[in-house]
């Protein structure tokens, strides 16, 4: 399982930090998971990345117990 860790990125870089995460790793076609910490704006900019790209993501995990974390699934 492919993770990045976000948590104490300033909220400024972590578009082009995902981003190039997410492109980095497309064709390998891993789910992955963004540590986001508690921060809701660190989560909305995560899920906003995340739509643009169209893909699947779990806030929390698959079953939602994991508050700092988002479970990403890479079906491209």
């Amino acid at each position: 399982m492919l993770e990045i860790d976000l948590h104490g990125v300033k909220h400024g870089d972590v578009r082009s930090t995902l981003i190039r995460f997410i492109e980095d790793h497309r064709k390998a076609d891993i789910d992955f998971e963004v540590v986001t910490g508690h921060s809701e704006k660190m989560k909305e900019i995560v899920k906003e990345i995340l739509d643009e790209y169209d893909l699947k993501y779990y806030d929390g995990g698959y079953l939602g117990v994991r508050p700092a974390i988002i479970r990403v699934e890479m079906d491209l």
